[in-house]
Parts: structure tokens; sequence; C-alpha cells
């Protein structure tokens, strides 16, 4: 064994299931909300970093907001 070897739990190099992620990423945000559900997560990104991108983005986000989304 090398001297640097991690643990399996901690190797940066071990893939997971997207399930055992997204389980991971509800506990870790448990403490934010209240009641959080796997059904109510979504995901978002946004690519860009100059100004209209960011103008473009921020649009966006308003008009979700005004949908409830």
């Amino acid at each position: 064994m090398h001297a640097t070897h991690q643990p399996d739990e901690t190797d940066p190099h071990k893939t997971h299931s997207f399930d055992t992620v997204l389980d991971a990423e509800i506990r870790g945000m448990s403490h934010l909300r209240e009641e959080i559900h796997r059904n109510n997560l979504i995901g978002l990104a946004f690519s860009g970093g100059g100004i209209r991108s960011a103008t473009l983005n921020l649009g966006i986000l308003q008009g979700m907001a005004k949908k409830g989304c």
C-alpha cells in the first residue's frame, strides 16, 4: 500500500451512483429546509461570464420567480 493511499470512503477517484450522491446532498441540506423532498429538487446551471450572459441569466431567474418556480 502506498503511504498516501486514502481509505475508500474518502478516495477522490471512487465513483458513486447518482442516488447515493443525491441522498448525501439531501442529508447535507436538511438543516436548510424543514421538509426537503427528492421530487422537489431541480438543478440549474448557467454558462458565461460576461455582462450579457449575466443579464440573460438574471432575466431567466426573475421570470422563474414570477412563475413561482
